[in-house]
């Protein structure tokens, strides 16, 4: 229960910092690009396109990710290229082996191991926002898919109450 709290408090805190960057960098960037002349129904580039949310998968007691985790980062990396209002969200998981505060702790290695990977292809840091839920998120089919990082695209800014782990 105690875990619980903080992973909530954690994600408010940075949902609020998140929220906020987002929104301040929107303002700039409506201050220093103004609005140019196009045509509204231009088709948007294939990665510009709402990307469907992905679990990243981990092996037991590790936050190294899976060779085939690639493809859906470089995939994830060019949508928040092409979107520059939008957020990435990474919800840490572990399954319930283990103590709490170890679960806390992978959960928290596994999904900065995804943020330092997106940074690396170009997405700026504050629109990656980390929640981290341990063993104490939703729960999936095996302990295999509990090993995750849920990654969500979302192209407007989060109030930090709306952030909560998909089932």
């Amino acid at each position: 229960m105690k875990y619980s709290m903080f992973a909530t408090k954690l994600s408010v805190v940075l949902g609020i910092q998140a929220a906020t960057i987002v929104s301040a960098a929107a303002d700039t960037n409506a201050t220093n690009n103004p609005p140019q002349s196009s045509d509204a129904t231009a088709p948007l580039p294939e990665q510009a396109k709402d990307v469907q949310s992905v679990d990243l998968l981990f092996q037991f007691d590790s936050s190294q990710l899976e060779a085939g985790a690639h493809a859906e980062l470089v995939r994830l990396a060019q949508w928040a290229k092409c979107n520059p209002d939008g957020a990435v969200i990474l919800e840490g998981h572990a399954d319930p082996r283990g103590t709490q505060a170890y679960n806390m702790k992978l959960s928290a290695e596994r999904a900065a191991q995804v943020r330092e990977k997106l940074i690396k292809m170009g997405v700026p840091s504050e629109r990656i926002v980390v929640t981290i839920y341990g063993e104490n998120g939703p729960r999936r089919a095996t302990f295999a898919e509990d090993r995750r990082v849920t990654v969500r695209a979302s192209t407007k800014p989060i109030p930090a109450a709306d952030i909560t782990a998909q089932k």
